[in-house]
């Protein structure tokens, strides 16, 4: 794949944008073929400047076809000037592992905090001052600051809530640590401070009148807000640059993010039980069955493609599981998104689970994403001894 994308560079011209269609007439299965058309697509871009079909002078044909002893990659070069060719030869066998060679995925759970009283978020901040608080564990009615002290968490500062709005079932909490700020919430309530001088904090309700309030989600590295409705304990929808909500996407439990050349797209697990995909222009590309509630975003580093944890579809007094799902054929960029527009009906994006679920004794309550993405925090409930529990999720690459 370097030597075709090496040749193919050494014919176009990185100043003047370039189109990009990739062709399989291979025997590759759509699954491997896709993964090279990303690989492909991906590599050249750091290289060229790849614009929407019909928009340059450069257009940029390969072709992944084959012969008797391997594979035949041919690029057609057209700017122009007369039409140059250029091609590589690939051992079946490397061909065919395009799958094979995606590193093996393990989750991997860290207990960190278990308690009788339910709870709805915890976070270990970074940057504390010394003798600071390690860990804060968000309650309905309360911020509760602990210490580590000889490998024990000791109990240290309590700050109270008055949430302005009724719990209702199901209610729900956040923790949004940015690394130098830190902001909690609750239904009708949140609060902020910063890490070095925690447990110092400024505590606000949302007015009576207005019982929405923007929580932040992730998105790569940038935060955006969704519109959360306190007295129904979902979000509405995004929330747009001025506070707005952003109807096009439904009122969803939690989302997970991905940024593209072509906008943000977003997986949300909506309220009607479905998880649907949109794409960076808001257009719905893909439903998915038989999941729960909860999803996230999580950077593997196993690879560079979209990974995201689901929880199952049991109920609130039911055994769970976490499972991790490859996101695949999802637009990357305006190329990609145009070719999968035309070629919706035949290969829509897909979601395939990666290695095994990880499972709970007891119902999964929360799944957040750490703001790094590399990790995700859950909180459930362990049906066997009755307490809740806090733990960090992680992803391990290889056997």
């Amino acid at each position: 794949m370097a030597a075709l994308v090496q040749k193919i560079a050494g014919i176009a011209s990185a100043s003047q944008p370039a189109t990009l269609k990739i062709d399989n007439i291979s025997s590759l299965n759509e699954m491997d073929a896709s993964t090279i058309e990303q690989a492909l697509e991906s590599e050249l871009g750091k290289r060229l400047q790849l614009v929407p079909q019909g928009t340059a002078a450069t257009q940029i044909t390969i072709t992944l076809s084959e012969g008797e002893t391997g594979y035949v990659w041919v690029a057609q070069v057209g700017s122009g000037t007369p039409e140059q060719t250029v091609m590589v030869s690939i051992p079946k066998q490397a061909g065919n592992s395009a799958r094979a060679e995606r590193p093996a995925m393990t989750l991997q759970r860290k207990l960190i905090w278990s308690q009788v009283q339910p709870f709805l978020d915890f976070d270990l901040p970074d940057g504390v001052a010394v003798n600071g608080p390690g860990m804060i564990v968000l309650e309905g009615s309360s911020v509760n600051f602990y210490s580590s002290v000889n490998g024990q968490w000791v109990a240290g500062k309590s700050i109270g809530l008055k949430p302005a709005i009724a719990p209702v079932r199901g209610a729900r909490g956040m923790i949004w640590d940015s690394g130098e700020e830190i902001d909690m919430f609750v239904p009708g309530e949140s609060c902020s401070g910063v890490v070095a001088t925690l447990p110092e904090l400024v505590c606000a309700a949302y007015p009576s009148t207005n019982p929405a309030g923007n929580w932040p989600l992730v998105a790569g590295t940038e935060p955006q807000d969704a519109q959360f409705e306190s007295n129904r304990n979902f979000f509405s929808g995004l929330a747009t640059a001025t506070g707005a909500t952003e109807s096009a996407v439904p009122a969803f439990y939690t989302a997970a993010a991905k940024a593209t050349s072509n906008g943000t797209a977003w997986l949300v697990a909506g309220v009607d039980g479905k998880a649907q995909l949109f794409n960076g222009s808001k257009r719905l590309i893909a439903t998915f069955s038989g999941w729960g509630d909860q999803v996230a975003t999580v950077d593997t580093g196993c690879d560079d493609s979209w990974q995201v944890l689901t929880t199952g579809t049991g109920d609130s007094m039911e055994p769970d599981h976490i499972q991790i799902y490859d996101i695949r054929k999802y637009p990357q960029s305006q190329t990609s998104a145009q070719s999968t527009s035309s070629q919706s009906e035949t290969t829509p994006p897909e979601a395939v689970a990666v290695g095994q679920p990880l499972d709970f004794s007891g119902p999964i309550l929360a799944m957040w994403p750490s703001t790094d993405l590399k990790s995700a925090r859950i909180v459930s409930l362990n049906l066997q001894t009755g307490m809740y529990e806090g733990s960090i999720i992680s992803v391990s690459c290889g056997e």
